[in-house]
């Protein structure tokens, strides 16, 4: 029986309400009987708009009419509602993960800016106002630093001549005397 659907026209509902004691539904017909029972029972009867046969429209206030006569409750009407509105809770555990994610974020940043300007030396690719180098200013340096080797070298040959000349000089001293 729940399964069950149950059609009745517009008439059938309306005798089926008055053996109920609830005022029959108004339908907007153009005979002057329906109009006069109209005008009879419009403190209990309802408006109701049909422009097709399961089709019926009601006002809210009418609606509201009729449900309170069946023993439900009346709908509300969102404009006139009360209550106030509260803004959804907030989720504080989620906020609290999101500012320490950006924290932890911003803390890699800075400790990875710190790294590059204190510990990484340039590379080939970059390029520092003071070390603007071209192809023949690196071979002009090459060339000092080869230069430079080999004056150091030369220099260490002769240290070591003269100590060791020195030292000739000392021993053949002391076996003189």
């Amino acid at each position: 029986m729940a399964g069950e659907t149950i059609e009745l026209s517009i008439e059938e509902t309306n005798k089926l309400r008055a053996e109920l004691g609830l005022a029959p539904l108004r339908i907007n017909n153009s005979s002057k009987d329906t109009k006069k029972e109209q005008q009879h029972n419009s403190d209990d009867a309802l408006n109701v708009s049909s422009t097709n046969k399961n089709e019926i429209e009601l006002s809210l206030e009418e609606s509201n009419k009729l449900r309170s006569k069946l023993g439900l409750k009346p709908l509300n009407n969102e404009s006139t509602r009360k209550e106030p509105e509260h803004k959804p809770a907030r989720n504080e555990d989620e906020i609290r993960r999101v500012k320490d994610h950006i924290e932890k974020e911003k803390l890699k940043r800075q400790v990875q800016k710190n790294i590059e300007t204190n510990f990484v030396t340039t590379t080939l690719g970059s390029s520092n106002n003071d070390d603007d180098e071209n192809a023949v200013s690196w071979a002009m340096k090459m060339k000092q630093t080869k230069d430079n080797k080999t004056t150091t070298i030369k220099k260490k040959k002769s240290s070591k001549q003269l100590i060791s000349n020195q030292k000739n000089c000392l021993m053949s001293n002391q076996s003189i005397k």
